[in-house]
Order: C-alpha cells, then sequence, then structure tokens
C-alpha cells in the first residue's frame, strides 16, 4: 500500500501524460519510416509503454486505436450508470485505466453470439506490429530497390488509414524524386508535378489523423521535401535553365542583323539576365537547405544542366552590362568541386 507520503509526491496533469505518450509514439512510428538504423525499440513502442503503467497502458492504446483508425472493441455501459464522460477525454480514458485496474464492472464488452471478446488492448498489440513491419518494408524497399522483398503496394499487409497511407506516399514521393534525375528534363518534370500533387494529398490525409500530434513529424518532413524537390532537387533551377535555353537561342538569332534584331537582342538579354537572377536565387536556396546531404543530387547532375552550362560558356555573353559571363563562372566555381568537368581554371572545353 502506498505511503503517505508516496501519495503526496507531486504528479504531472493527466493531460501532459497524453501529449508525451503521444508524442513518444508518434517519433517511433516516424523512426520506423524514414531510419535506416536499427529500429528494434520503435517497433516494441507500445508493448514498452504498456508496462509502465496502466495508465500509460489505456492512454498509449487509445492514442495508436485512433491515430490507425482501429475500430474499437463493441461496448455497452452500464446501464445503471449514466454515460456522461466523452469518449475522447482524458478524462475518460484515465476511468477506464482505473475500472480495467481494479476489475470494476461498469463497462462490459459484447460480441457477436459464438465469438469470443477481444479486448482492446490485445488487438491494437496485435494490428500496430503488422502496420509498423508494412511501413517498415516500404521505406526499405524505397531506399534500397534490390532488396524488395514480397511487400508491395499492391499487397498491402495490414489495416490501412489515413495515417498509413500518407505515410506511404510521402516515402513513395521522396524515392521518385531521387530517381527523376536520372531520366530526360521532360520526365523530370512531369516526375515533380507529380511528386507536389502526391505531397498535397499526403497532408490533406495528415489532417484527417486525430490526434493531429501524430502527424507533427510527418508534415514537417513533407515540407521539408516539398523544399527538397522544388530547390535542392532542382526543380526550380531544371525550370529556370530551360528558360534560359530559350533566351539563348534569342541572343544567337538576334546578336547580329538589323536594327529591329538589335532590340530583339537587349530583349533577349535582359530577359537571360532576369532568368539568371532567379537562378543565383534557387542556388542561395539549395545552399541554406539544412537537408542537403550526399544523398542528394547536386545541381550539375540535374537533367539539362550541364550541357547548358556548357553552351552557354561558348555564347561569350560579354555585351549588355548584366556581367552575365563573370555570373555563370561563379556559378561553374562554386559547382566545380565535385564535377570533373566544371574546373574553375579550365571550365568549360
Amino acid at each position: 500500500m502506498p505511503s503517505p507520503a508516496a501519495n503526496a509526491l507531486p504528479r504531472l496533469p493527466n493531460e501532459l501524460f497524453d501529449r508525451i505518450i503521444t508524442f513518444v509514439i508518434a517519433d517511433s512510428v516516424h523512426s520506423v519510416c524514414v531510419s535506416p538504423g536499427d529500429t528494434t525499440w520503435d517497433m516494441d513502442v507500445l508493448p514498452t509503454l504498456h508496462q509502465v503503467s496502466p495508465l500509460f497502458r489505456a492512454i498509449s492504446t487509445e492514442v495508436v486505436r485512433k491515430a490507425f483508425d482501429m475500430p474499437r472493441v463493441k461496448q455497452t455501459a452500464d446501464p445503471g450508470e449514466p454515460d456522461a464522460v466523452d469518449e475522447h477525454s482524458s478524462l475518460h480514458i484515465v476511468l477506464q485505466a482505473l475500472r480495467r485496474a481494479f476489475d470494476m464492472p461498469c463497462v462490459k464488452q459484447t460480441v457477436d453470439p459464438g465469438e469470443d471478446a477481444v479486448d482492446d488492448h490485445s488487438s491494437v498489440l496485435k494490428t500496430l506490429p503488422q502496420i509498423l513491419t508494412y511501413l517498415h518494408s516500404i521505406s526499405t524497399r524505397l531506399r534500397h530497390p534490390t532488396e524488395w522483398g514480397q511487400v508491395t503496394f499492391q499487397n498491402i499487409t495490414c489495416p490501412t488509414g489515413p495515417l498509413v497511407l500518407a505515410y506511404v506516399l510521402y516515402l513513395s514521393c521522396s524515392s521518385i524524386r531521387r530517381n527523376s534525375v536520372q531520366g530526360s528534363v521532360q520526365m523530370f518534370k512531369s516526375s515533380h508535378a507529380a511528386i507536389f500533387a502526391a505531397l498535397q494529398q499526403s497532408m490533406t490525409l495528415c489532417e484527417s489523423v486525430v490526434p493531429a500530434l501524430v502527424t507533427g513529424l510527418l508534415e514537417d518532413s513533407i515540407w521539408i521535401e516539398a523544399g527538397l524537390a522544388r530547390y535542392v532537387q532542382g526543380l526550380e533551377i531544371v525550370r529556370y535553365f530551360c528558360e534560359l535555353e530559350e533566351h539563348a537561342d534569342a541572343i544567337v538569332a538576334h546578336r547580329a542583323g538589323t536594327d529591329e534584331d538589335a532590340t530583339s537582342y537587349k530583349i533577349a538579354l535582359i530577359s537571360f539576365d532576369i532568368v539568371l537572377g532567379r537562378i543565383e536565387s534557387a542556388v542561395i536556396e539549395y545552399r541554406c537547405t539544412s537537408m542537403v546531404g550526399n544523398y542528394e543530387s547536386r545541381p550539375f547532375e540535374l537533367p539539362g544542366v550541364l550541357p547548358m552550362l556548357r553552351r552557354l560558356h561558348g555564347l561569350n555573353l560579354v555585351e549588355g552590362g548584366f556581367k552575365l559571363a563573370q555570373r555563370i563562372q561563379a556559378l561553374v566555381d562554386e559547382w566545380s568541386y565535385a564535377c570533373p568537368f566544371l574546373h574553375p581554371k579550365n571550365p568549360i572545353d
């Protein structure tokens, strides 16, 4: 029996317990999906929380059940007690924990004839590992295509809900983004259009998940992924280099000719200057993004960028007072650290 001194110890509010446990579960689910390292603890997060106390057991079960849209075991209230407590409140969770701990007959389960009653805790403990195993397998497959195994997107091996589908979309977008640099410029653009649409759908799915704290890490990752696709992975850079090619064609066509050509040439130079400025801004975004790692593509590896740099160097753009040649050379100098074809002393042969 607890001593009076133990009862006098300060205790955290139940709402804070709820928030802490929710974040622990969200962090474990996210780690299972994105971490390439050992995720044994994260896979076993629910049994671990269940071992702490009846309160932790009740809260963690309820969080997982809601987050993954698991059906609740059918229950009916005792006719002798009015149902005055909201089932989504922390008070309800605490009362449920106390009732289970002290075997209080206030809530009883009813099941279909001939079927055994299944406890909420046991059901969630059985279902969550299936979900985490599936998400981990999908993540591994997308990171390492040679280790596909038997898991496919068509062969979903676990119950699905908005949170599972949101993670599958997010993981798929990350994989498509990294693989898109191996294709053509047109394929790169169309892939990124699909990526942004899928990321938006993933974010929409997150909005339907409760508790909302469960999707916090995923939503942050979606925003980062969109930034990686737009700047780091280079959609903006590829798009602007394509525009730069159009203006370069206009410069070549109107460089020497009539007075009308001279006007068109000046317009082409101004347009070239504007687009080059956008490229420089996109490169700054690339440089400032903290998520850039060795697994991300460098700008010169993006479709169409290196051939366009070669062509721009051959144009010798010294006219117009825009310092176009120097600015192009500055890009070459910045990217030459990792590209043998962009040596700063002999930029582009």
